[in-house]
């Protein structure tokens, strides 16, 4: 990342509404390369108890164990039309799963994400893996979140190459 996004965050930051979001076009995507490897059951938007945008998605895996998960993220900030990125890293669960406090960058995102995955241990896994009600409340943040446009993207890559992935993105006004 280079200053001038750096710049454009912290300005963007400093400049954050304390009202009371709305969250507007909220879409998902949820795609397996190998319908024999995964499938996607469900992979949705619903409204939490607050009135929050939450995903939900259970992914079927049908070839079991998984011994090896890696994780890139990324996620972008659409400012006047130009993507400002806010995460792109790729991290392998089943290491840092093992003791997710080494990794501070992790641990920050999975203890506003993690109570709500049954992504929660070390490999291997024998089930299929569940995010419910995955909800964006911006006050648990461990970062600012100004309004705007956002974009998401999960891609698992599982044993050795075995890809699927989840899309997302939603507009805050």
């Amino acid at each position: 990342m280079d200053w001038q996004n750096v710049w454009i965050i912290i300005a963007i930051a400093l400049r954050c509404p304390v009202v009371a979001p709305k969250f507007v076009n909220e879409w998902a995507k949820c795609q397996s390369q190998d319908p024999s490897f995964a499938t996607f059951e469900l992979c949705n938007w619903t409204r939490s108890p607050q009135n929050l945008p939450a995903l939900s998605f259970h992914i079927n895996l049908l070839q079991l164990p998984i011994t090896s998960i890696k994780l890139q993220a990324q996620a972008m900030y659409i400012y006047r039309l130009r993507p400002v990125q806010l995460v792109n890293t790729t991290w392998d669960l089943c290491r840092i799963l093992k003791n997710p406090k080494r990794h501070f960058a992790f641990a920050r995102l999975y203890s506003v994400f993690g109570p709500h995955l049954n992504i929660n241990h070390s490999c291997p896994y024998n089930h299929d893996l569940i995010g419910s009600n995955i909800d964006f409340d911006r006050s648990e943040m461990p970062f600012p979140v100004p309004v705007g446009k956002y974009t998401f993207k999960a891609s698992f890559n599982t044993n050795g190459g075995k890809q699927f992935e989840i899309n997302a993105g939603m507009n805050i006004i």
